[in-house]
């Protein structure tokens, strides 16, 4: 090949353009902060049938490009809530032309509204400027809701894994304590259909003339249960006197706490068995119905 043409054919290569390259999708968020202050992406992403609300930090007018098409578009001095259009296709873009009132108006900002078919941002914060301390303030204080939020899911989630560990055997025997203290072992007891609390492990004991129940009790239901008061009795049903609790007051949601439940020891009657019946503020009542004794 001559030179000349060589050289020719080199430069209407370098002449031809090159293929447009699409911009990469955005990173769609349920809600995004924008700080137009700040260099960085002012892609907003949009779905059909799901609103998308923008909110200013000052009053402002927008422009919106091919608004005609779109479903629903709702305008306020400082804010913004539109649908998309119904035909949307994926990928798709839309200028959105703000104009801040206090400004210049040749001085608009663009952001992009970008068609995706998978999600939506449902809420937009833009600031003109840098944040303000309180704005900053707000946002740490609900991503540390969000973050306590997904920790307590996650554990939930561990726990509901987790192989269930083989229950241990609890000892039957009697055992001898300081001051003629002698003790049964008592195994748990799942909480029943509607009630909230549930006996997770305890002891029955005698002493001194006196016996008694001593529970781990644990709150399974979304509201405190306010643990007042208790009855002890025999295995015919013959109420025991004076009979003690402690501590008392309400139990919250998930936590769990020791109960001990006390009365004299009758000494006409044999007791080898109680029915223990934990008492609420309100009507709610938790029963064992037969505790062996030592």
């Amino acid at each position: 090949m001559h030179p000349v043409s060589a050289v020719l054919l080199l430069l209407t290569l370098r002449q031809v353009p090159s293929p447009p390259v699409s911009p990469p999708p955005p990173a769609c968020e349920e809600h995004q902060t924008l700080e137009l202050a700040r260099a960085g992406t002012r892609d907003i992403c949009i779905a059909r049938g799901t609103l998308t609300g923008l909110l200013f930090d000052a009053p402002v007018t927008v422009e919106l490009e091919d608004e005609a098409r779109f479903a629903e578009v709702l305008r306020g001095r400082s804010g913004l809530g539109l649908v998309p259009p119904a035909d949307l296709r994926p990928g798709e873009r839309f200028r959105l032309t703000v104009r801040f009132e206090q400004e210049s108006p040749s001085r608009p900002t663009t952001l992009v509204l970008v068609s995706q078919s998978a999600r939506a941002t449902r809420q937009v914060d833009v600031f003109r400027d840098q944040r303000s301390r309180e704005a900053l303030a707000r946002q740490l204080e609900e991503e540390r809701a969000r973050n306590q939020r997904l920790q307590e899911e996650n554990r939930a989630l561990r726990e509901q894994l987790a192989p269930t560990p083989p229950s241990p055997r609890p000892r039957e025997e009697t055992e001898p304590g300081p001051r003629g203290l002698i003790t049964r072992a008592l195994r748990g007891r799942p909480a029943r259909p509607g009630e909230a609390l549930r006996a997770v492990h305890g002891h029955s004991y005698r002493a001194s003339g006196r016996v008694g129940v001593r529970l781990l009790l644990v709150n399974e239901g979304d509201t405190p249960w306010p643990l007042a008061g208790a009855e002890l009795s025999g295995p015919r049903g013959e109420p025991l006197r004076d009979v003690t609790v402690v501590p008392t007051g309400p139990l919250k949601p998930g936590e769990e706490r020791v109960v001990r439940v006390e009365a004299p020891l009758p000494e006409d009657v044999p007791l080898e068995a109680l029915r223990l019946t934990l008492q609420a503020e309100d009507t709610r009542a938790f029963t064992l119905p037969e505790i062996p004794l030592p």
